[in-house]
């Protein structure tokens, strides 16, 4: 016969802990002092486990400071421990996350990651991204929120404080992105000088390794003659000139005798995956089944032909898709 302690049980406990009955053991956090019992600690988490196995044998209340973390974060970390209801907010889940991994709370920490997850948005996405980053156990959190931020990088500029404190390897990684969903490659460009002028004496330096992973040849030559190359902070920066030359190979070829390596086009102009495409397949054209695939990518608002050399003519189909891929299905 399967026996748990009953939440009666729980409730006593917690009322005999605020009792100060039978405690033996003090926490002290930011002065604030706990007075608690060791084996309800002990079956929560293994940190506290630990931390009292040395001592487990002595009957006076032994105190036990814990440094990194706020009086009113561990009184919501005690209140797990005594099955008591906690109640996770924007305002302290960043700190609570750090707690539960600190003391190795794993349900506490799948509350905290659901609670992110549930409430991502453009404001919020890239502080859930790199809290998540340090911990394994929000991996999966981490992936999600790294890719929401990807997909919605044009809202995230415009809404998110965020950005602005973003460390240049995380913007330098980002921006690299082929999945960066961007409408245009202007906004990328106009996303670093956003983030460069959030701090440009310390930041301004850093320009020419983020242009480099600005796709330039996908952009209009106006913009690329008149904002960047003529741009001030471009300008003064010796290590852009190269890579300016070489964005203009790209984007003049037709014009210039000395052509582009493969590589570079590749590297300039090679688009932005978009989150999400549409898919026209075959059909009727000339009075002929046609083999051709277009996608429309609707945040560029463009059709691009992405027919396969060895693809049949089909007309009269069907398709469905499965794991990600994309099945057509001949009915005649």
């Amino acid at each position: 016969m399967e026996h748990k302690i009953s939440d009666t049980a729980f409730n006593v406990f917690d009322e005999v802990r605020l009792e100060g009955e039978h405690t033996d053991v003090i926490i002290t956090v930011q002065g604030k002092h706990f007075k608690v019992h060791k084996i309800i600690l002990c079956g929560c988490s293994p940190y506290f486990r630990m931390l009292f196995s040395t001592q487990w044998t002595n009957t006076e209340e032994q105190p036990y400071d814990i440094p990194g973390l706020s009086s009113d974060t561990m009184s919501l970390i005690i209140q797990y421990a005594y099955a008591s209801p906690v109640l996770i907010t924007e305002e302290n889940v960043s700190e609570l996350l750090v707690a539960a991994d600190q003391f190795m709370i794993s349900d506490l920490i799948d509350a905290c990651c659901q609670f992110l997850e549930a409430n991502l948005c453009p404001l919020n996405c890239i502080g859930a991204c790199m809290l998540t980053e340090r911990f394994h156990s929000c991996s999966k959190l981490h992936q999600k929120a790294r890719l929401y931020v990807l997909q919605h990088f044009e809202e995230v500029l415009r809404v998110s404080e965020e950005f602005l404190e973003l460390p240049l390897g995380h913007l330098e990684e980002l921006i690299a992105q082929d999945e960066l969903n961007v409408k245009k490659e202007e906004v990328v460009f106009e996303a670093i000088l956003r983030w460069i002028g959030h701090a440009p004496e310390n930041r301004r330096k850093h320009i020419a390794l983020l242009l480099s992973k600005v796709r330039m040849g996908l952009m209009s030559p106006e913009y690329f003659m008149n904002d960047v190359r003529n741009n001030a902070l471009v300008l003064e920066n010796e290590a852009c000139s190269d890579i300016v030359i070489n964005a203009m190979k790209v984007i003049f070829a037709p014009y210039i005798e000395e052509p582009a390596s493969s590589e570079l086009i590749n590297q300039l102009t090679r688009p932005r995956l978009p989150s999400e495409i549409l898919l026209a397949i075959g059909g009727w054209s000339l009075s002929n089944p046609t083999n051709e695939i277009e996608a429309y990518d609707a945040r560029a608002d463009c059709w691009v032909n992405v027919t396969q050399e060895d693809e049949l003519p089909r007309a009269y189909h069907g398709h469905t898709s499965l794991s990600h891929y994309f099945i057509i299905l001949d009915l005649f």
